[in-house]
């Protein structure tokens, strides 16, 4: 399928997929760990073939005198690439790809455009995201499949039942 992260992940070349998520609410960026199982792991069985976990998740409130969601969505991939450096500084492993995944297609488009068109606190972003990531590491997600949305839930649900969420803890 086109625009969908591939490549081979193992246990000596972890992946870790970055999402990032802006609304009227907050702006969130989620990092999840993505390693194969071992072939003796019972969870192995029936296709399973990778393990998923949350290490590291960061937020932002929305400023009070407001942002548009366009704005919010594009401080959450930026937040995205903060998290990603952050993460790199902690763990001691070296990842064989890291996978950024937003459900705004303005910000896909924003990353793959001419950086001259854009005011600077756009531009500002933008310079610090594709300094840490290139736009061929950026994809398109469905806003309930994107992990980072679960915190913009949080009027909504009791944060418990949030938590708990497949979503949030194995980012599926």
């Amino acid at each position: 399928m086109p625009g969908t992260p591939s490549g081979k992940i193992t246990n000596n070349s972890p992946a870790m997929v970055y999402s990032g998520d802006g609304s009227a609410v907050n702006m969130t960026a989620t990092a999840h760990l993505v390693t194969e199982l071992l072939d003796d792991d019972p969870a192995k069985k029936d296709g399973i073939v990778n393990h998923v976990a949350l290490v590291k998740a960061m937020g932002r409130l929305t400023p009070l005198a407001g942002l548009s969601i366009p704005r919010t969505e594009l401080a959450a991939s930026h937040l995205c690439t903060v998290l990603s450096t952050a993460i790199i500084l902690e763990l001691s492993i070296t990842l064989s790809k890291s996978f950024y995944l937003t459900d705004s297609q303005a910000v896909l488009a924003q990353l793959n455009s001419r950086l001259s068109l854009y005011e600077p606190w756009i531009l500002s972003r933008l310079r610090c995201i594709n300094s840490k990531s290139l736009p061929s590491d950026w994809f398109k997600v469905n806003g309930h499949q994107n992990a980072a949305d679960v915190p913009s839930k949080i009027h909504a649900k009791p944060l418990t039942e949030l938590l708990k969420s497949r979503l949030w803890e194995k980012g599926d």
